[in-house]
């Protein structure tokens, strides 16, 4: 029955519901609905039932990783950056030469292991052994040139401008636009070798997968087979490896390692597409610009600005070691923390002899009461 179970909930992932439904019942519950509603029946009452709140997943506990449930995905590395990779995941910094940027910056992989294989079997400048990898919310958010997956995780809204159109709320024009761009070489959107359209989109809409969070791109390329390139790199979890060509795999995965990665999220995935710049996060907390040049922080535990006031600058970033900072408003020159008072309702506060003073929302009157001679 465990096997029946486990398959069923493989199944599920592989059509993205377990994003929405499965932290909502319990397994039992879960095979049971299925039973009796059938399978692709199940599909549309989740479909329908389940708030469509997209682009926020819930962050997979460390049984669904152990249980191997998750969407699978297989990635050719070379064993020196195994230590690596399985202490601290995949991260921005690793988009060099040798990471891959043709599809964008992202963790270029394989949703099938019979591609791996042949890759890390014929080309040994990608590596000597296959990385297993679970991906956080499936593939739902990816815009997919290929049918039967796009079917899979989009229904009757498959085609390209109706994923644009419907998962992202590109306006219909535009979206049809972008998907006659794609194709203007003649090529086949979502048959064979659909790289070339990937790429069109890639690498023509970079504006439009930052602003509106585009997770990445699905495709057939020609010598790497079944590709899927995630561009939020805090949403791959590397499992195990194969040193055999796929044969059998190893479990290098550590709850530890998975700690670290749900704590070091992907900040420029994240908030890329809301400010003009996104710098390092501290302590949880990243520091962002608007287009008008004022500084904020962000909490990367509910995505909130620290201050509803934004900064004229930054004077000294995050103290790793108490969470003070530097920053000049109104003129003048101030402490911050990102701590809260004891008591009060608001994130952080402004600091004096190290101690918490007042909100950020009190500065206009405290900038007053310091030119008034009052402090």
């Amino acid at each position: 029955m465990d096997g029946l179970i486990k398959k069923i909930l493989i199944m599920i992932n592989e059509a993205d519901i377990t994003r929405r439904f499965r932290n909502l019942v319990s397994t039992a519950q879960l095979v049971k609905k299925i039973a009796q509603h059938g399978y692709f029946s199940f599909k549309n009452i989740v479909n329908e039932a389940v708030d469509e709140d997209y682009g926020q997943y819930k962050m997979p506990t460390i049984n669904d990783i152990e249980g191997e449930t998750m969407t699978t995905i297989y990635r050719v590395a070379f064993k020196y950056q195994l230590d690596s990779i399985f202490e601290f995941g995949y991260n921005r910094a690793f988009t060099g030469s040798k990471g891959g940027n043709m599809y964008g910056a992202g963790v270029y992989c394989t949703y099938k292991l019979e591609d791996s294989i042949h890759n890390v079997k014929t080309k040994s400048e990608y590596g000597d052994c296959i990385v297993k990898m679970f991906l956080i919310g499936g593939f739902d958010g990816f815009i997919i040139f290929d049918e039967r997956n796009a079917r899979r995780m989009y229904g009757n809204f498959w085609r390209i401008k109706d994923q644009l159109i419907h998962r992202y709320g590109v306006d219909s024009f535009e979206a049809e636009r972008i998907e006659r761009r794609c194709s203007s070489s003649g090529v086949d959107l979502y048959h064979g070798r659909t790289a070339p359209a990937a790429y069109t989109f890639a690498s023509d809409y970079k504006n439009l997968i930052k602003e509106k969070g585009i997770r990445g791109v699905i495709y057939k390329g020609n010598r790497d087979g079944h590709c899927v390139v995630p561009y939020d790199f805090s949403a791959v979890i590397p499992y195990s490896v194969s040193f055999d060509q796929g044969k059998t795999f190893k479990k290098m995965f550590k709850p530890e390692t998975y700690q670290r990665m749900h704590d070091s999220i992907d900040v420029q995935f994240r908030y890329g597409n809301r400010y003009a710049k996104v710098f390092e996060s501290v302590k949880g907390f990243t520091m962002v610009q608007k287009r008008d040049g004022k500084y904020n922080f962000i909490d990367n535990s509910d995505d909130k600005e620290l201050s509803p006031i934004w900064f004229d600058e930054i004077l000294s970033k995050i103290n790793p070691n108490n969470g003070t900072f530097g920053f000049r408003w109104g003129g003048h020159d101030f402490i911050g923390s990102i701590m809260s008072p004891q008591g009060s309702s608001e994130k952080g506060c402004i600091m004096d002899d190290g101690q918490p003073y007042c909100d950020f929302s009190d500065l206009p009157e405290l900038v007053q009461a310091i030119e008034n001679g009052e402090e």
